[in-house]
């Protein structure tokens, strides 16, 4: 028993170089396998092999571990959605925006934050995503300035795609669109409020 407590308290015989990523790694797999509400910071330090005051050592409390599991998700989502081969800014707006619906929903921890009232059940998550979105996407829009509206700051205009997003997974529209009539709908709608007025 002395042995196993002694274990536990030495994470599990490996200690991290990093221990606030080795919690986040443990309640990452918490979430997975008991989900979100059910997972406790006992849970979580059982899955890590330490102590709950060793948890408690590292972080303030549950939130700070869920925020940082929304965070490295939301990070590594950005990149796959920015990693896309489009050619002009516009087909990368748009290609974004339909990848995020297609992909988001089958993402169970992507999915919290794009419920009605995430934000305010999970504090920080619209920070999380917006701040992973600007960091990934904003480097790229800078390279297509030139396309972009000049009144537009880069911040505003991922903030923009990502209430459009929020919205286009929170409500549903009342008419029924393909993926075709989906790209139209954004490129009549969405895509001329952010681009610069073509010369002729």
């Amino acid at each position: 028993m002395y042995h196993s407590l002694v274990q536990r308290r030495r994470w599990g015989g490996d200690r991290p170089a990093d221990a606030k990523e080795r919690l986040v790694d443990a309640a990452e797999a918490c979430f997975d396998r008991l989900g979100l509400d059910r997972t406790t910071i006992d849970d979580i330090a059982r899955e890590a092999h330490v102590s709950r005051a060793t948890v408690y050592r590292h972080v303030r409390d549950r939130d700070e571990l869920v925020l940082a599991v929304l965070e490295r998700e939301a990070h590594r989502f950005a990149v796959r959605m920015g990693s896309g081969t489009a050619k002009t800014v516009d087909d990368a707006i748009v290609d974004g925006i339909v990848f995020a619906l297609r992909e988001v929903p089958t993402q169970p921890r992507l999915a919290l934050l794009m419920q009605p009232g995430a934000a305010t059940v999970i504090p920080g998550a619209w920070e999380v995503l917006y701040e992973q979105s600007l960091a990934v996407l904003g480097p790229l829009l800078e390279q297509a300035r030139g396309a972009l509206r000049d009144d537009l700051p880069i911040e505003e205009v991922v903030e923009w795609v990502l209430r459009t997003v929020l919205s286009l997974l929170t409500m549903p529209s009342p008419v029924e669109r393909d993926e075709r009539e989906l790209r139209a709908f954004l490129r009549r709608f969405l895509v001329p409020a952010l681009l610069a007025p073509v010369s002729r």
